[in-house]
């Protein structure tokens, strides 16, 4: 009888494929041949998978030579290290974009100070040691946490409920408990205790979320060695922590400036720090991306700032030639507003008499400033605003803002002259970042300004075109598309019924041909609905500077303190008519209405363009000229400087 009746080798009684060619040099222990074998189950036979090795969660996905690319950036899932790439983000030969890398540990130059890189330090905890050298990930945040029973501010925060603190903080968060007291282990075990108990009312997933990232120092914080202890002495706070680039950062006030500045500190404050924290990471790594061509415009220099108006600074970039702007379909500015010793605002005591008598760090309001172009490389008329931001209360910010309709205005390159303006001092970090993500090949290519809201009442007056205009002819071409851009937001408040243009949902409709659109800002509120106390804090994790020393967390129309203002856009191609008039109609309306307040102190700032875009295999259609678009934007944080106006603002 013949056991092998196909030759492998391999008895039949234990050989899983038959007929297995003769002579096959790829024969396994099972009888089965590349021709026969699928190693990682995809359906397609190893001899004919070019991409063998798929993990087990994407062989569902694969395509007929055996290769899945889940997330879509050209690196197949067997090789793929990083899956779940983000869009518009060059991505390596691994499959990870820079920001799906963890940060090596750095070996100095160390400082004890804010933003300055974290030396190694160890403490002992109740399950054993901890040494963030060792632990260092490279993906983590981590927040420290003492008690102090002789401050009654630390014991208010210590008892409140830390499974509000818990819930709120981010994923890649390790969190440690200790105590200055000299029975610390007291206040831990009993810290322990709750955290447990809140635990437990989790479902298993949450509880799993947790596993080895909170420990308990077992030791008085205050006997805390190496970079640890040097940061303690040198701050003398309740709380700190350390980011994702291994720098030590300030956590901020925690007062809930919604209830009020008599009020209430909030433990779970704590958690808005390391959303922050993520939030910047991205934007701090932008400009980095090996797939963008950056310009730097400020590079570390002091804008001059202080109390009223005509605060400016410029500065001359050269960007690539025309023909390289071309080939660019997206333009993002990086924005790094710094302080004085790169800290928060803290009040210095020159006399010794225990009151403050001037402040140190960062700027105290929130004022708008601004980024704008020039008529050329020698004048300083700068009319044209590309981005706008709002200034924090009292802390650094830094953001990446998406300007990509307004390529029109640079598509000449070469060199350019640049206007800051804004009230509020500090060091600036300002980049242009071209890149190009070949998602189509329109690109912008003109515009107009069809509206410039330079600080216009917000009242029964808005919509008077015998003073405002509020008409606009939109060319009727052939255009690849067509789109309305702008950036509009309301200030002043409390001296109406509706604490317009701040605090209300100021609506701004645009129609045309039988066609509308609006844009509202609903966390403001209006008359039926309640303004969103907390809707500024919910938005920490896009960007928004946590734990400002002012009422930053208040929804308002159009923008946060601590944020750069978000261009709207609407697609308006399929409104034109392309034989007819197209004429755009703007209105300001207050729960779909003209508003009826005659209070002369809320006002809208804001400009809307229309944008145009043809594919870049068409000739360009027209060249931007700043001297035509608009007139010269004061550059203050209002658009009405009188200081009673400003103060207003403030409340």
């Amino acid at each position: 009888e013949d056991t092998d009746d196909d030759n492998d080798t391999i008895p039949d009684v234990i050989d899983l494929c038959e007929f297995t060619t003769l002579g096959s040099l790829t024969t396994d222990l099972d009888g089965c041949d590349d021709d026969q074998r699928d190693s990682d189950g995809d359906l397609i036979v190893d001899s004919q998978d070019v991409c063998p090795g798929t993990p087990p969660e994407f062989t569902m996905y694969v395509n007929a030579e055996g290769c899945a690319d889940i997330d879509g950036d050209g690196i197949f899932s067997n090789v793929d290290s990083c899956p779940d790439s983000p869009e518009r983000w060059t991505i390596d030969s691994d499959g990870c974009a820079i920001t799906q890398k963890p940060i090596q540990w750095s070996s100095g130059p160390y400082s004890a100070s804010a933003f300055g890189t974290v030396a190694d330090f160890s403490f002992p905890t109740t399950t054993g040691s901890y040494s963030i050298r060792n632990e260092w990930t490279g993906n983590h945040t981590h927040l420290f946490i003492f008690n102090y029973k002789s401050s009654s501010y630390m014991t208010n925060l210590w008892s409140q409920d830390v499974g509000v603190f818990l819930a709120g903080v981010p994923d890649n968060t390790i969190v440690t408990f200790g105590s200055f007291d000299s029975d610390y282990s007291s206040d831990i075990q009993g810290m322990e205790n709750r955290v447990q108990n809140w635990l437990g009312n989790q479902d298993e997933a949450v509880r799993d979320s947790w596993n080895g990232r909170i420990h308990y120092m077992d030791q008085r914080a205050s006997s805390s060695s190496g970079s640890l202890g040097q940061i303690i002495n040198e701050w003398s706070a309740f709380y700190y922590g350390i980011d994702r680039f291994q720098r030590w950062r300030q956590i901020g006030s925690l007062l809930d400036w919604s209830q009020g500045v008599s009020c209430c500190y909030r433990l779970h404050y704590i958690a808005n720090e390391p959303q922050m924290w993520n939030s910047e990471f991205t934007t701090q790594l932008r400009p980095e991306d090996p797939g963008i061509t950056t310009v730097d415009v400020w590079a570390g220099e002091r804008h001059s700032g202080g109390w009223g108006a005509g605060y400016s600074s410029y500065m001359n970039a050269t960007l690539p030639e025309g023909i390289t702007m071309e080939l660019f379909d997206t333009l993002e500015v990086h924005h790094e507003h710094r302080c004085t010793d790169r800290r928060d605002r803290y009040g210095i005591d020159d006399d010794g008499d225990g009151s403050t008598d001037r402040y140190g760090g960062c700027h105290e309001w929130d004022r708008l400033q601004r980024v704008s172009l020039c008529d050329n490389t020698t004048s300083n008329s700068c009319g044209t605003e590309v981005v706008r931001y709002i200034t924090t209360y009292g802390r650094e910010g830094q953001w990446t803002t998406d300007i990509s309709p307004y390529l029109f205005m640079f598509l000449e390159g070469g060199d350019r002259r640049f206007k800051y303006s804004g009230a509020e001092g500090g060091n600036l970090v300002i980049t242009l970042m071209f890149s190009s993500w070949d998602e189509d090949d329109s690109r912008p290519v003109r515009g107009e300004l069809a509206f410039n809201i330079d600080g216009t009442k917000f009242n029964s007056n808005y919509n008077n075109e015998s003073t405002s205009d509020r008409r606009h002819d939109v060319d009727t071409n052939t255009w690849h598309s067509v789109s309305i851009v702008a950036a509009i937001t309301g200030h002043g408040f409390g001296q109406d019924p509706n604490n317009c243009a701040e605090f209300c949902n100021h609506e701004h409709r645009y129609s045309m041909n039988g066609y509308d659109v609006t844009e509202d800002h609903p966390m403001a509120g209006n008359s039926s609905v309640n303004s969103d106390q907390q809707g500024c804090r919910k938005t920490t994790g896009e960007g928004t500077v946590a734990n400002q020393f002012g009422s930053w967390p208040y929804g308002r129309a159009g923008w946060c303190a601590g944020l750069d203002v978000k261009l709207w856009s609407h697609d308006i191609t399929h409104w034109i008519n392309p034989t007819g008039t197209n004429e755009l109609f703007y209105q300001g309306l207050f729960d779909g209405a003209q508003y009826q307040e005659t209070s002369t102190n809320p006002y809208i700032v804001g400009t809307v363009w229309i944008v145009y875009e043809h594919n870049t295999t068409n000739q360009n259609s027209g060249a931007f000229n700043s001297v035509d678009s608009s007139v010269e934007n004061r550059g203050m944080i209002t658009a009405n400087p009188d200081l009673t106006d400003y103060a207003a603002l403030r409340a």
